[in-house]
């Protein structure tokens, strides 16, 4: 074989192993598919719902916390009660009482009493406040959030009454009473809202002729027996 035989073989060879060389490099340096096993997983946030039970439990824990909230029950602070001691005497007396603080409340009464007999005819219009200290604020059967007017209590109670007296059409005098009285009661609810007051005092009183005809009478009141029922809203 020839000289130029051998040469153009050589150069056959370089150019297919050049050919070869620029294919294998090209391969290596394309991107990998997305399909590539090596490929990591996209990250996901560390709090994020993966089921869709994720919300409904969220759900249900939050009705829980509500349904175990303590329930408010504001009380009272407004009564409406009658004296029932003023119904046996021919009369009646109402009262309304207000929660003035949390110890203290204030109570205003007024009633009106009749009575007649064969000669005479008396009337009497009768006027109260009272003062009421409520000791624990707390009774059996109720279940309010906060203090309210029951159980035991301190009252402090004035008390003005006019008294009239006729005889047929005939006006034969009147008389002016004033007394002031010390009180220890206890209240008891039932249903939160339907109220019963027990009380017993002592105190003094003052009898006066709005004349001035007669002397003033001062007499003491060794024994007051309260009793009212109403309601409280």
């Amino acid at each position: 074989m020839s000289a130029r035989t051998h040469a153009a073989a050589a150069l056959a060879t370089i150019a297919i192993l050049t050919t070869a060389a620029t294919s294998h490099a090209g391969a290596s340096d394309a991107p990998p598919t997305a399909n590539a096993p090596d490929t990591p997983p996209p990250a996901t946030a560390p709090n994020a719902p993966t089921t869709p039970n994720a919300s409904a439990d969220a759900a249900a824990d939050g009705s829980a916390d509500a349904a175990r909230a303590p329930v408010v029950r504001p009380p009272p602070v407004n009564a409406i009660s009658v004296q029932l001691l003023s119904l046996v005497s021919q009369g009646v007396t109402l009262q309304y009482e207000r929660q003035a603080a949390r110890y203290l409340s204030f109570v205003t009464a007024a009633g009106y009493r009749w009575s007649g007999g064969d000669a005479f005819d008396t009337t009497e219009a009768v006027f109260g406040v009272e003062g009421r200290l409520w000791i624990l604020g707390h009774a059996p059967l109720t279940r309010w959030s906060g203090r309210a007017m029951v159980g035991p209590y301190v009252g402090f109670r004035l008390d003005g009454a006019l008294t009239r007296v006729r005889e047929g059409e005939r006006f034969v005098g009147s008389m002016l009473s004033t007394s002031e009285s010390v009180f220890i009661g206890a209240r008891v609810v039932f249903f939160e809202r339907l109220e019963i007051t027990p009380g017993v005092g002592f105190g003094l009183r003052q009898d006066v002729d709005p004349r001035g005809r007669l002397a003033t009478i001062n007499r003491p009141e060794i024994l007051r027996l309260a009793l009212s029922a109403g309601v409280m809203f």
